[in-house]
C-alpha cells in the first residue's frame, strides 16, 4: 500500500497539472505561443534548476545504494549489448 500511495503522490500533481492545462486551453485562456514559450521555459530553466537543487541538497551518503548503482550499470550494459546485437544484423 505504501508503494501505492508513492506512485500516486508522484503522478497525480503532473496529472492534475496536465489537466489543468487541457482545461485552460479550452477556455481560451491559453494559445498556441504562450505554450510554446512556456514549454521552452520549463524545459530549459526551472527543470534544469530544480535537478541542480535537488541534487545539491541530497546528502549524498544517505541516498547512495551501491548495489542499485552496480545493478544499473549491469542493466544499462546488458541492453546496450542486446541492441549493438540486433542492430549488426541489419547494417
Amino acid at each position: 500500500m505504501s508503494n501505492f500511495m508513492f506512485s500516486l503522490n508522484a503522478t497525480l500533481p503532473v496529472f492534475l497539472v496536465i489537466v489543468l492545462g487541457w482545461f485552460l486551453m479550452q477556455k481560451k485562456m491559453f494559445n498556441e505561443n504562450f505554450v510554446d514559450i512556456i514549454n521552452k521555459f520549463v524545459f530549459k530553466v526551472s527543470l534544469p534548476v530544480l535537478l541542480f537543487k535537488d541534487i545539491a541538497t541530497t546528502p549524498i551518503r544517505d541516498a547512495f545504494d551501491p548495489k542499485f548503482v552496480i545493478f544499473c550499470m549491469v542493466g544499462t550494459t546488458i541492453m546496450d549489448l542486446c541492441i549493438r546485437a540486433f542492430l549488426c544484423q541489419f547494417f
